[in-house]
């Protein structure tokens, strides 16, 4: 165990310490492919494939005119697979032999031109070392649902609530592969460091602890955006999203019925914050959404001779329009992947600063996510034998694209960026005499400490901000089967209990690979109008319930 701990500790920091690398950013046009600075899923409150699932007979049947409903209770695991699918849109074409990052410094012989360069965070020039990916998301959660049949009021009228509390965790699982980081390097990059030499660990917590090395004549702001630390685990436990329907069955017999109901979906998740790489995200983003849709069963076949044995097809169908919201992102500068690990210096003069800070701490802004559609399809069979119902499906969920623009509104809910209130530049550095020389490198980095040049900083503005690279969409696949057993001797109340599984293939993100190259831009319009960002996941449940 602390074998594994120390592993993601040391990698962790190295890769928030780093950076890519001039031939990483301009060697091939495919290479500068933005992207995602924030990973976007389906909520975990969003899944009609386990609400249907053991319903069959409990819900949406003829009533004689009387109040009638049921209450479930559904623990439940859902768990990523196939880790290249989170790995590879995160990470883009610096990716080698799998799910592999090199990181090594400007002095370090026959670099990869993927590699990504030590020297901005202050790691040895000599420094050569790999990463490994295994990014993994999962959620253990207790979904709640209650529907209740108001045919007493109105024939056919309904009302359905549910939501789910939620514990999530995202991990990285980095691990180190030939890593040359030994005990006491000198930090090269500064001659002047107050701490020379640490170790790994202690540069792991300095960078966690958001402290940072310091020289005599320059202060250095630690990362406090888009981090990476401790073992790469972050998790969350929250509300995900209240839904509220209420519909009309208008066709309705014991062998068919169909209607239709309007949806409310009320955001109690929460938002995107930027703080970290991989970021926990418990429900819609904190959207509010609102739509409708349609329910229906048939049954294809019934037996004459058993009182309870049919097969019926069930199609369930909501789409909800979600409504524009809020949240804080990390960006990358436009033609620039992973920009957001640079150094930049606060401008003091023509071609000085006095402060450095990572690019992610000023590029951490409050902006506007647009409004988006979100649809979810179950197609579901159901054989019923006595007491017991097996049901098999299949379960189709799309939402479209959502993308990001800088904040117009109050700053009550938008926040400047950093980048607005002071004047910052791309800088590298070296030192003349007493004092350190800042070069201009917005426009084209060759090195990390390249020869000084006398010429004056370029200003990075709000235009320099890729805000399309975190533009995203997802559609996703799922199968899904359940068994049941409803106690129907009991006449008030029956109880039921059942168990369930699921897996969902989201589709692949295309951006950047091979038919599908991104090239520099004028301007800052991503190269793939949207990334798809759908997991691979697999899931398992238990429901329990009681119907009156």
């Amino acid at each position: 165990m602390k074998k594994i701990v120390h592993c993601s500790r040391t990698l962790a920091y190295a890769l928030s310490g780093t950076l890519l690398s001039s031939a990483t950013l301009f060697a091939a046009p495919e290479s500068i492919c933005p992207v995602p600075t924030a990973y976007s899923i389906r909520s975990q409150g969003q899944n009609e494939a386990r609400e249907q699932a053991g319903l069959t007979g409990h819900t949406n049947i003829p009533s004689n005119h009387a109040i009638y409903g049921t209450l479930a209770a559904t623990p439940a695991l859902n768990r990523s697979f196939s880790p290249g699918h989170i790995s590879v849109p995160l990470f883009g074409r610096d990716l080698q032999t799998g799910s592999l990052i090199g990181i090594t410094g400007s002095k370090t012989e026959n670099r990869n031109s993927k590699d990504w360069l030590a020297d901005y965070f202050f790691f040895p020039q000599t420094f050569n070392g790999a990463v490994t990916f295994e990014p993994r998301i999962q959620s253990v959660l207790m979904d709640f649902d209650f529907f209740l049949g108001m045919d007493a009021w109105a024939s056919g009228l309904f009302l359905r609530l549910q939501t789910p509390i939620v514990w999530t965790k995202w991990e990285l699982n980095p691990c180190p592969n030939n890593n040359n980081f030994s005990i006491n390097q000198l930090f090269e990059t500064f001659a002047d460091l107050t701490h020379d030499t640490h170790t790994a660990t202690a540069f792991f917590d300095h960078f966690c602890l958001e402290s940072a090395p310091t020289t005599t004549v320059v202060t250095t702001q630690p990362l406090r955006a888009a981090k990476m630390c401790g073992d790469c685990q972050q998790t969350k436990t929250g509300w995900a999203d209240f839904h509220a329907d209420l519909g009309w069955n208008f066709l309705m017999d014991n062998d068919y019925h169909l209607g239709i109901f309007a949806r409310i979906v009320a955001p109690t998740g929460n938002r995107p914050q930027g703080k970290f790489f991989f970021e926990p995200i418990i429900g819609n983003g904190h959207r509010v959404e609102l739509g409708g849709g349609f329910t229906s069963h048939l049954t294809l076949w019934r037996s004459q001779e058993l009182e309870r044995s049919f097969l019926d097809l069930t199609v369930h169908a909501d789409i909800t329009h979600m409504f524009k919201t809020h949240g804080t992102y990390v960006f990358d500068l436009c033609n620039k992947p992973f920009s957001r690990y640079m150094i930049a210096g606060r401008i003091t003069g023509a071609n000085s600063v006095d402060l450095l800070a990572p690019v992610a701490n000023l590029t951490r802004c409050a902006v506007q996510v647009s409004a988006t559609t979100q649809a979810d399809v179950v197609a579901m069979l159901t054989v019923a034998a006595d007491a017991f119902d097996w049901n098999i499906g299949y379960n189709f969920w799309a939402i479209g694209c959502q993308t990001i623009n800088p904040c117009t509104n109050t700053r009550s809910v938008c926040d400047e960026c950093l980048i607005t209130k002071e004047p910052w530049a791309l800088v590298t550095l070296k030192k003349t005499g007493d004092s350190y020389t800042a070069i201009n490198n917005l426009g084209d980095i060759h090195q990390i400490i390249p020869d000084a040049l006398d010429t004056p900083l370029t200003r990075i503005t709000t235009k320099n901000i890729d805000y399309s690279a975190t533009n995203q969409r997802g559609l996703s696949n799922k199968f899904f089967t359940h068994l049941n057993f409803s106690w129907y001797d009991h006449e008030r109340w029956i109880p039921s209990l059942g168990c369930g599984a699921e897996v969902e293939f989201g589709k692949r993100d295309t951006c950047g690979t091979k038919g599908n190259h991104c090239y520099a831009r004028k301007c800052c319009s991503s190269c793939c109008e949207c990334r798809n960002l759908a997991l691979y996941q697999w899931g398992v449940w238990i429901k329990g319930g009681i119907s009156f």
